[in-house]
């Protein structure tokens, strides 16, 4: 299997369609505010992608004093019901979902120095959002696990600074820089906690081949909806 193969299996937005419309138009979208809908069933993301659709129990008030945005649904993985880890289910219908991604964007995670971090969070989460609302196709909401959204940053970020390597002049220092961060990237928490097997490695050796010569370019197969929506620069 080839790594273009083994990136799309992998990769936490794969059963996602890119929507085809502009990311302005999702800005937008995105400050409407429809009344809140709470439906008893919703699909279920994890980090690798779309797995089922399972009712929410109803967080305990104490639970629910401590929730402060309204994506949190006080409801917690656990290894009983093969969720991938421990982290809290969000709501990524909701409409603060954007506030709460952008708010748990990690501090470790660093960006080419024409983006800035809080606009590219947001920008990634609207597209992600979109993509979901596209694919829901009727049905009423869509949770997935805070890991999963961590995993989906780390995964843009990635994308980023692929782009800066392409575009920079070959054997520059935006190339050095570009690949130290890509070198780094592979083992990014989430990336690492998420790697059914395999991805880790290939990640690292993406790289060091980028690094080596071997490539004139790194595939970008796993950015192209970053690329379509305009996110990337």
């Amino acid at each position: 299997m080839n790594i273009e193969d083994q990136l799309r299996r992998n990769d936490p937005a794969r059963d996602l369609d890119v929507a085809d419309d502009s990311l302005a138009w999702m800005l937008r979208a995105a400050t409407q505010s429809p009344a809140p809908r709470r439906a008893p069933r919703r699909r279920v993301w994890l980090a690798g992608g779309l797995v089922a659709a399972l009712a929410l129990t109803a967080a305990s008030p104490a639970i629910a004093d401590a929730v402060r945005y309204l994506a949190q649904t006080g409801t917690f993985g656990s290894s009983a019901f093969s969720e991938e880890d421990d982290s809290e289910w969000i709501d990524i219908m909701s409409d603060d979902y954007v506030d709460y991604a952008a708010s748990v964007f990690p501090s470790y995670i660093s960006l080419p120095a024409q983006y800035n971090e809080d606009a590219f969070a947001r920008a990634t989460s609207l597209w992600r959002q979109s993509n979901v609302r596209d694919s829901l196709d009727g049905a009423p909401g869509a949770i997935m696990q805070n890991t999963g959204i961590v995993r989906g940053f780390e995964t843009d970020a990635r994308c980023a600074w692929i782009n800066e390597w392409n575009e920079a002049p070959e054997g520059s220092a935006r190339q050095n820089a570009a690949i130290d961060v890509l070198l780094e990237a592979a083992h990014w928490d989430a990336t690492v906690a998420t790697d059914g097997g395999g991805i880790v490695e290939m990640y690292v050796t993406q790289a060091e081949d980028a690094r080596e010569g071997k490539v004139g370019r790194i595939s970008m197969e796993e950015c192209t909806g970053l690329v379509d929506a305009g996110v990337l620069r």
